[in-house]
């Protein structure tokens, strides 16, 4: 599926990456610099996700009609599931912190993709947060948020 959006929407991602390196270019000059990036830019990022908005629903609908052929579950019970699992994961980083929060998140994101390896199942998810943690802490100097066990 990811090729296909990659298809489907690379040349408006690379369009809208281009503006924004433009707009955010010009946004610390004199306003008037601005008149003509601004609405164009703010046009360009309404557009893209109407477009990419569009693609994907006839992407899901057209795996759908396949799976619905093939006996096979519907692949959008499973993307609904993802986003609320990444709407709960937003919800519970403040809380629980970026470490048990997003080694939380994995695990239950591989669970759901159907890995049954458990060395994979259990390891990956604590590899993967603790990379991520010393990228953004250490490389990145970003600070990730604590939860009420203070990492």
């Amino acid at each position: 599926m990811l090729p296909q959006i990659a298809q489907r929407i690379g040349i408006p991602f690379l369009l809208l990456l281009m503006a924004l390196a433009y707009f955010l270019e010009v946004r610390g000059q004199r306003e008037q610099d601005l008149l003509l990036i601004k609405p164009v830019f703010y046009l360009l990022a309404i557009l893209f996700f109407i477009n990419a908005a569009t693609d994907l629903r006839d992407i899901l609908r057209e795996r759908g009609r396949k799976a619905a052929k093939s006996g096979e579950k519907e692949p959008l019970k499973k993307i609904l599931l993802f986003a609320a699992l990444t709407v709960a994961l937003v919800a519970a980083l403040p809380h629980a912190g970026f470490l048990v929060s997003a080694t939380l998140f994995i695990f239950c994101a591989l669970f759901m993709s159907g890995v049954g390896n458990r060395a994979i199942l259990y390891a990956m998810p604590v590899c993967v947060s603790l990379a991520l943690y010393v990228i953004f802490e250490y490389v990145f100097g970003v600070e990730l948020p604590a939860g009420f066990l203070g990492f």
